[in-house]
């Protein structure tokens, strides 16, 4: 009987983990995709931290097959966020441009490596992708 209810809080840890780790992806994509990515984080990375420590402890409490998959997708999932934040977070500071805000003049070379002024598009609806590659 005690082994039963060892895993079985397992299972409920696991179970719990997922669905704080869940909410907190679906909050975060929202505010991703409304481009309005939070300045403070700390909130988000104690949450994130409280995922993981929840898998964790279902995993070492021994939640079955069902638990230990929920666990294990809880954990990776704030595992990554928790990498993602720490390597690579966006800095806000006083030369960060805010949607619907007009743009300095630069001038940066296009595909074909011949110079591009973004002064050339003037008075027309501009959508800049800057690509970071990381190789």
């Amino acid at each position: 009987m005690g082994y039963d209810r060892v895993r079985m809080s397992g299972l409920v840890f696991a179970l719990f983990a997922l669905a704080l780790v869940s909410t907190m992806g679906m909050l975060w994509y929202r505010r991703i995709q409304a481009v309005a990515i939070p300045e403070r984080r700390l909130p988000w990375v104690v949450t994130a931290s409280a995922g993981l420590g929840l898998a964790l402890l279902a995993l070492v409490n021994g939640p079955g097959v069902v638990g230990g998959l929920a666990a294990g997708l809880s954990g990776l999932v704030a595992a990554l966020f928790l990498l993602t934040s720490a390597i690579g977070p966006q800095k806000g500071g006083s030369g960060v441009l805010r949607v619907g805000e007009p743009l300095p003049d630069f001038t940066a070379p296009d595909d074909s490596g011949e110079p591009f002024a973004l002064s050339s598009l003037s008075g027309r609806p501009v959508l800049l992708k800057f690509f970071r590659g990381h190789w």
